[in-house]
């Protein structure tokens, strides 16, 4: 009966702290954001709202649920309940599994919440579908880099610096790359080579976020140009990846 003792608690404090609810008037803001936007266009004006809309709940999903995480298992790791919580008979392999499912669950009922206003539009189920199951995979990377940078770093504010960073450079990655190259590629000082270098290397080694969750998808109405087995694959390798960096930390960390 321990086994998912952390998950149950978890999944409560969420509910008492208003979670989904402050998540459902965020999406009501981003429905009325999406309205003014598709007002402004003078073609396909649900496609256009559809897209903006997508756009962003995908923004205030990936910071409101960021934020939430690390202040709220910062202070739960930095109190008293730490360790009781690590005090149940089960390994930290364990209480790290159960985090993660419980922010699952939630990522889950954020992604299905996020597409019941898609369901009333024209937008294909296939799209829709395809549009969620990768905004999903997005927030799960979310949930593991959250979790890793709260057990290596004791100030919350750091860790939120940190994901804004690794967000904002993710979603670009291709495009830094592409810069990359053409730096390396046309005459210049050995300075902007050196960087050059140091930012592709960077941009290989954090997940094409470009690629997760398109709000273009909504707005051509198209599956065609998803890349199924680069969404599928860096979610599994850095999921596993930010996975183990956080478990091998936690099973260091004294408390």
């Amino acid at each position: 009966m321990h086994s998912f003792v952390i998950s149950k608690y978890t999944l409560i404090e969420a509910y008492k702290r208003r979670f989904i609810l402050f998540y459902g008037l965020i999406l009501l803001l981003c429905i009325g954001l999406a309205g003014y936007a598709g007002n402004l266009s003078l073609t396909s004006k649900q496609a256009t709202l559809s897209a903006f809309y997508c756009f962003s709940v995908r923004i205030s999903a990936v910071v409101m649920l960021a934020i939430y995480i690390i202040l709220n298992e910062s202070k739960a790791l930095d109190s008293d309940h730490a360790f009781a919580a690590l005090g149940l008979p089960i390994s930290r392999a364990t209480f790290l599994f159960n985090k993660f499912l419980a922010y699952s669950v939630i990522v889950f009922a954020m992604t299905v919440t996020a597409a019941l206003p898609l369901l009333i539009t024209n937008i294909s189920l296939a799209t829709v579908s395809a549009w969620v199951f990768s905004f999903y995979c997005e927030l799960l990377l979310i949930i593991l880099l959250t979790l890793m940078l709260i057990v290596l770093f004791t100030q919350p504010l750091t860790s939120i610096l940190l994901v804004g960073i690794f967000y904002l450079f993710s979603r670009s990655s291709a495009e830094f790359l592409r810069h990359s190259n053409n730096i390396i590629a046309a005459p210049a000082s050995i300075g902007d080579q050196v960087v050059a270098w140091l930012v592709k290397i960077a941009a290989f080694l954090v997940p094409r976020l470009e690629q997760f969750a398109v709000a273009g998808w909504i707005l051509h109405d198209t599956t065609e140009n998803i890349q199924w087995a680069n969404i599928v694959t860096q979610t599994l390798v850095y999921g596993a990846l930010l996975y183990v960096i956080t478990l091998s930390r936690l099973q260091q960390r004294t408390f």
